[in-house]
């Protein structure tokens, strides 16, 4: 019998994942995280490198947040140069530890994935809540 995480098949949630890197596989990105320390977003935004190479992406920008969980993404200098690089046409998506970092209440990730949507972005996450690479992500 096939495992069920948060009533989603297992081989569902191992198809949506990779239908999401393929998707952004060689795509312009640029990579985003917080942090509290410039130390520790040196090194996630050295993972997410690693990442976006092994997917083939050309990572145009790698932008971090010095913030705690939960600022609005309106008051963040680095969400809003990636905004930029998207609404400009720089980059086709971004890259990120989890949607929860970029987005953390649920009505912010459902505002985000709309605004990606129209923008015809494409976000991926290395970690989702069910495990390791990019379950979530949104593509117009």
């Amino acid at each position: 019998m096939e495992k069920l995480t948060s009533g989603v098949p297992m081989d569902a949630r191992r198809s949506e994942r990779q239908a999401v890197d393929s998707a952004i596989a060689g795509q312009r990105v640029v990579l985003y995280t917080i942090a509290i320390d410039s130390g520790v977003a040196a090194a996630t935004l050295n993972s997410l490198r690693k990442f976006a190479e092994s997917l083939g992406c050309d990572v145009a920008a790698e932008l971090y947040d010095m913030v705690p969980v939960g600022t609005p993404r309106s008051t963040r200098t680095g969400w809003l140069a990636i905004e930029q690089y998207i609404v400009d046409g720089k980059v086709q998506g971004v890259i990120a530890t989890t949607e929860t970092e970029i987005a953390f209440y649920r009505a912010d990730r459902t505002a985000l994935r709309s605004w990606l949507l129209c923008n015809k972005a494409l976000a991926c996450y290395l970690l989702s809540e069910h495990g390791p690479r990019s379950e979530g992500g949104v593509r117009a």
